[in-house]
C-alpha cells in the first residue's frame, strides 16, 4: 500500500533517511564509534578503513572478552559485540529521557548502524584476508532480521497502547466520525480514514504492510539496487525493436511476423508477438516494477514506466488509489478555482478490469505483468508463483485482505450525490460505481491466523537460516498478539538450540530485551509468563557471566526476583579474584540496588560447598589422608572471605563464614590453611560484630544466641590455633636447636686436651640454656593446650546458648572436632611434658581427663584410652626407677 496515502504508518524521522543517527550506540574504540556515526550520513563504500580499525577487528585484540570460547567464535562475535553495551546504555536512559517506544526505536537504529558497517566492510574497500574472517556471513542476516523485529514490535505495541487509551470512547462517539448524509460531505479517502481510526484490525494490517514494505526498501538500499531500465532502451519510447520491424515491413525490406501496431493492447488483440528484444525488456521492466511495488515505491515504478514510454502502465499503477475530491472540502470559497481531483472514482471498475486482465492466458503477456496487475487488484495466483519468500507472501496476502476490508467499507457506506457551486461553475461529485467483483477477489478476506497459516503452508524454502526462522516465528506471534506463545517460543528456542556459535548470544540478547520491553508494558502478568521471562533473562545473563562482563550483569540481574538475584549474581562474583574487579562488581550491584550482603554471603558459601559436601557425606572424624594436603582451592576459599570486607565490613557474616571455613580446615587437618584464615580476619572481629549488632538492634538489646555461640566458637578456634602453634615452636626447638656435644681429642697432646675441656664446658653451658628455654617453651605449650582442654563454660567447641535455629550440620562438625582434637591435644601435651622430663605433670593429665567437670574422657574411644594409660604406666615406671612412688612423690 502507498504509505503516503495512509495516516497510520510507521513514518517517523527515522524513516525519512536510510539510517538515522543513534546517540546510544557507543564503543570503547573511538574509530569504531566514528565509523558508526559516519555510516549514518555518508556512503559507506567510500570509507577507508585504517589499520587501527582493522586491529580492533583482529581476533587477537584484548577487547575480545570471551576467553573461554574458541578463537573462531570470538572472531565472529566481535563485529557486533558493541550491541551488548549499547543496548544496555539505551536501557539505562529509559528512566531519564526516553519513553518505551523511543527505546525500541533506539534498538532498531543500533541494528541499522551495525548492519551498515558490516555491509560497508563487505562491499567497501579491500581488506586483508585475515580481516575478512572477522565478518561472519550470518551476522548480516541476523542484524537485518532483528531490525525488522524491533520495527514491528514498536509499531504494533505503540498502536495498541494508544488504542487502549482511546477505548473509553463510546460507540456513539465512534459513529459520529462516520459519514453523516445530512451534515457531512466525505470522500472515499475520508471514509477509509475514519474506518482506520476505529478498526484496529484494519489498522494492524496496514501497519504490517508498511512494515514489510519498509524492510524491503532498506534491503534495496543496502544492496545498492540499481534499476536503470534506460540502460536497456535506446530512447523514451517502448518497443523500439518492434517499431523498427514494422517500418522495415512497410518498406518491404522484410516480412515480419511481429505485432503490426503500437498501441498497448495490440499484441493481445492481434495475437502477434513483440520483437524478442522488446519482450525481454518488458519482462525485465515488469520484474522491476514488481520489486518496487513490493517495496511500496510506486513513485519509482511510475517514473520508470513513463521513462520507457509505458504511460498506460503508469496510469494503471495509480488506479487503486482512493478517490478524494478536494473541491468538496469545507472552508473553500466560491472564488477559488478548481482543485485537482485525486484518486480513482471508478475504482471498482478498474479493479474488475485488472482482475480479468491478469487472468488472461496469452503468450504475449508477461508472467511478471500478470503478477503486477494481479497484486494491485487482488488476483494473487500470478504473484504467488513468483514471490517465494515468506515475507513476500505475507505482504501479498495481507494486502489483498486489507483491500477487501476497504472495499467492503466503501460499499457499505452511503455517500449522497453532492452538488456545489464554485466560481468556476457548479460541480457535481462522482457517484461511486458498484461493479460486482469476482468471488476469487472476496476469498482474499481472511483473518491474521488464516493468513499466516496460508503463508506458512506455501513457504517451502528450506535454505532459510536459523536466525531468520527464529525472528519470523517471533514476528508472527507479535502480530497475532500471542505474548504467552512468544515467551514460550523464546525459552524453547534457547533450550533446543544447543550449538554455540556467533548467532546464539546475539539472539539471547534480543530475547532478553524483548522480555524487558514486554515487562515495561505490564504484559508479563501471569505466573507462567513470569517463569518464561525469568528463564530468558537468566540465559542471557549466563553469557555475560561467562564473558566476565562485570558492568553488564548487574542491571539485568536487577530484573530477576530477589531470590534469583542473589544466586545469579553470586555466580559472577565466584570467578572474580582481582580486588579492583571485585570492587567494580560490588559497585555495579549497589547501583542496581541488589542485596549485596546476601550475595557476598552466598559467594563465600558456594566457593566452599565442594569441601562441605565431601565432609558431609562421609565420616567427619575419619577423612581420607589426601584431604589434609593443601591445595590451591584452599587459598581460593580463604580469599573469598574478602567479599565480606571489600566495601563495608560485614563483621557478623565474616565471623560466621570464617568459623564455617575453619571447621572444614580443622576437620581436614589443614593447620596451615587454618592459620591463613585466622590471619585474614581483622583483629577487631568480635568487637566489630557486637557493635554491628547493637547498631542494628539497639544498644540495650542483648545479642542473639547465634552471635554469642559464633563468638565463642571463634575463641575456640583461636585457642586451638595457639596451642598447635606453641607445640610446633616447641617441637622445632626441641628437634633442631639442641647443642652438639664436642668430640674428644684423638691425640694426647696437652693443648688438645685443654681445648676439649673448654669446649665441653661451653657445651654444658649451652645445654643448660637450651634446657631452660625448652622448659619455658614446654610450659607455654602446655599452658596453651590446657586452655583448650579446660576451656571455660562448658568446654571447647561447646555452645553455651541454646539456638532454636541452629544448623544441625554445625553441631555435627563441632562434635567431630571434639572427638578428633581433644585426644590429639592430649597426646601432644603428654609428648611435651614427657620430653621435658616433667613426669609428675604427665600423670596429672589423667586427673584432667577423668574430671567430671570437663568430662573429656567421653571424647576418647577404647583404643585411645588404652594408649594413654600405657603411656602413663611407662611414666610411673620411670618415676619408680628414680626412687619416687608411682605418682612422682
Amino acid at each position: 500500500m502507498d504509505t503516503s496515502r495512509m495516516n497510520f504508518s510507521l513514518n517517523s524521522s527515522h524513516y525519512n533517511s536510510m539510517v538515522a543517527q543513534s546517540p546510544a550506540v557507543r564503543s570503547s574504540r573511538s574509530r569504531y564509534a566514528n565509523l558508526l556515526s559516519t555510516s549514518r550520513q555518508a556512503d559507506l563504500s567510500n570509507i577507508t578503513f585504517s589499520s587501527s580499525f582493522r586491529q580492533i577487528l583482529s581476533p587477537t585484540s584484548p577487547f575480545l572478552l570471551p576467553q573461554e570460547d574458541t578463537p573462531e567464535i570470538r572472531e565472529q562475535v566481535f563485529p557486533c559485540y558493541t550491541l551488548f553495551k549499547s543496548f544496555l546504555e539505551s536501557k539505562k536512559r529509559l528512566d531519564e529521557d526516553l519513553d518505551l517506544f523511543t527505546l525500541a526505536e533506539e534498538y532498531e537504529k543500533q541494528c541499522c548502524d551495525h548492519l551498515s558497517v558490516l555491509m560497508s566492510l563487505k562491499t567497501g574497500q579491500p581488506m586483508d584476508p585475515k580481516d575478512v574472517t572477522t565478518l561472519p556471513p550470518r551476522m548480516e542476516t541476523l542484524l537485518r532480521s532483528e531490525r525488522n523485529s524491533w520495527r514491528i514490535i514498536r509499531g504494533l505495541f505503540e498502536d495498541r497502547v494508544k488504542s487502549a487509551e482511546n477505548s473509553q470512547l463510546e460507540m456513539s462517539d465512534a459513529e459520529d466520525m462516520m459519514v453523516d448524509a445530512a451534515n457531512k460531505k466525505m470522500s472515499d479517502q475520508e471514509v477509509i480514514d475514519a474506518f482506520f481510526e476505529r478498526d484496529i484490525n484494519a489498522r494492524t494490517m496496514q501497519l504490517v504492510i508498511d512494515w514489510l514494505e519498509r524492510n524491503e526498501q532498506e534491503d534495496m538500499d543496502s544492496e545498492k539496487y540499481c534499476d536503470k531500465m534506460e540502460f536497456y532502451s535506446e530512447g523514451p519510447h517502448s518497443w523500439e525493436n518492434t517499431l523498427h520491424s514494422i517500418k522495415n515491413r512497410q518498406l518491404t525490406i522484410t516480412d515480419s511476423q511481429h505485432c503490426l501496431e503500437m498501441d498497448p493492447d495490440a499484441p493481445i488483440r492481434s495475437n502477434r508477438p513483440l520483437h524478442d528484444l522488446d519482450k525481454e525488456d518488458e519482462n525485465r521492466l515488469f520484474k522491476h516494477i514488481l520489486r518496487y511495488l513490493r517495496a511500496g515505491r510506486l513513485d519509482f515504478a511510475k517514473e520508470i514506466a513513463e521513462k520507457l514510454g509505458h504511460h498506460w502502465l503508469a496510469a494503471v499503477l495509480d488506479g487503486w488509489i482512493l478517490f478524494d475530491d478536494l473541491n468538496f472540502k469545507e472552508g473553500l470559497t466560491e472564488d477559488e478555482g478548481m482543485l485537482v481531483v485525486q484518486g480513482n472514482a471508478c475504482r471498482d471498475l478498474w479493479k474488475y478490469t485488472c482482475f480479468k486482465y491478469s487472468q488472461m492466458d496469452n503468450t504475449n503477456q508477461s508472467v511478471y505483468e500478470s503478477a503486477v496487475i494481479g497484486a494491485l487488484c487482488g488476483n494473487l495466483k500470478p504473484a504467488l508463483s513468483l514471490l517465494t519468500r515468506w515475507s513476500d507472501r505475507l505482504w501479498l496476502l495481507i494486502r489483498a485482505s486489507l483491500d477487501c476490508l476497504i472495499e467492503q467499507e466503501l460499499r457499505h457506506t452511503y455517500l449522497p450525490n453532492i452538488v456545489t457551486a464554485r466560481g468556476s461553475g457548479p460541480i457535481e461529485n462522482f457517484r461511486r460505481s458498484s461493479v460486482d467483483l469476482p468471488d476469487e477477489y472476496w476469498s482474499n478476506l481472511k483473518s491474521f491466523v488464516d493468513i499466516f497459516r496460508e503463508a506458512d503452508a506455501c513457504f517451502k524454502n528450506e535454505n532459510i537460516s536459523m536466525e531468520e526462522k527464529c525472528h519470523q516465528a517471533l514476528q508472527k506471534m507479535i502480530i497475532l498478539e500471542d505474548i504467552e506463545g512468544a515467551l514460550e517460543f523464546m525459552i524453547d528456542w534457547i533450550r533446543n538450540n544447543s550449538i554455540e556459535n556467533e548467532i546464539r548470544p546475539q539472539i539471547c540478547r534480543f530475547f532478553a530485551h524483548v522480555v524487558l520491553f514486554l515487562t515495561e508494558l505490564k504484559l508479563i502478568d501471569t505466573d507462567s509468563r513470569r517463569g518464561f521471562a525469568i528463564s530468558v533473562l537468566e540465559e542471557y545473563i549466563k553469557y555475560l557471566i561467562d564473558w566476565k562482563e562485570i558492568e553488564l550483569v548487574a542491571p539485568y540481574v536487577s530484573h530477576l526476583p530477589p531470590a534469583c538475584q542473589v544466586t545469579t549474581y553470586s555466580k559472577l562474583l565466584e570467578c572474580i579474584t582481582d580486588r579492583k574487579e571485585r570492587q567494580l562488581a560490588l559497585k555495579a550491584a549497589k547501583e542496581a540496588s541488589l542485596d549485596i550482603q546476601s550475595i557476598t554471603k552466598t559467594v563465600v558459601e558456594t566457593i566452599r560447598v565442594d569441601q562441605h559436601d565431601m565432609i558431609k557425606k562421609g565420616d567427619l572424624s575419619t577423612l581420607p589422608s589426601n584431604v589434609a594436603a593443601e591445595s590451591e582451592d584452599d587459598n581460593i576459599k580463604i580469599d573469598a572471605l574478602d567479599w565480606l570486607s571489600i566495601d563495608d565490613v560485614n563483621y557478623i557474616e565474616l565471623l560466621l563464614q570464617s568459623n564455617a571455613l575453619l571447621r572444614q580446615f580443622s576437620l581436614a587437618g589443614k593447620t596451615d590453611s587454618s592459620k591463613k584464615t585466622l590471619k585474614k580476619l581483622p583483629g577487631n572481629l568480635i568487637d566489630g560484630s557486637l557493635k554491628m549488632w547493637r547498631k542494628k538492634a539497639g544498644q540495650k538489646k542483648k545479642p542473639p544466641p547465634r552471635l554469642n555461640n559464633a563468638i565463642r566458637e571463634h575463641l575456640c578456634h583461636l585457642a586451638y590455633s595457639h596451642a598447635i602453634e606453641a607445640f610446633d615452636e616447641w617441637l622445632t626447638y626441641f628437634t633442631n636447636s639442641k647443642p652438639e656435644e664436642p668430640n674428644p681429642p684423638t691425640s694426647n697432646r696437652f693443648t688438645d686436651k685443654v681445648a676439649y675441656q673448654h669446649s665441653l664446658k661451653q657445651y654444658e653451658h649451652e645445654v643448660e640454656q637450651w634446657k631452660s628455654i625448652l622448659g619455658l617453651q614446654a610450659r607455654l605449650s602446655a599452658e596453651k593446650i590446657y586452655n583448650v582442654l579446660c576451656f571455660a563454660d562448658g568446654g571447647w567447641m561447646v555452645d553455651t546458648k541454646a539456638d532454636p535455629e541452629e544448623d544441625d550440620f554445625r553441631k555435627e562438625q563441632m562434635f567431630s572436632l571434639r572427638k578428633s582434637k581433644i585426644p590429639q591435644l592430649t597426646f601432644l601435651l603428654y609428648t611435651v611434658l614427657h620430653s621435658s622430663n616433667r613426669l609428675q605433670e604427665c600423670l596429672q593429665i589423667a586427673d584432667v581427663i577423668s574430671s567430671e567437670i570437663y568430662q573429656l574422657y567421653k571424647e576418647f574411644d577404647r583404643d585411645q584410652i588404652k594408649a594413654l594409660l600405657h603411656k602413663l604406666r611407662e611414666t610411673s615406671i620411670v618415676l619408680l626407677d628414680q626412687g619416687k612412688d608411682c605418682c612422682g612423690y
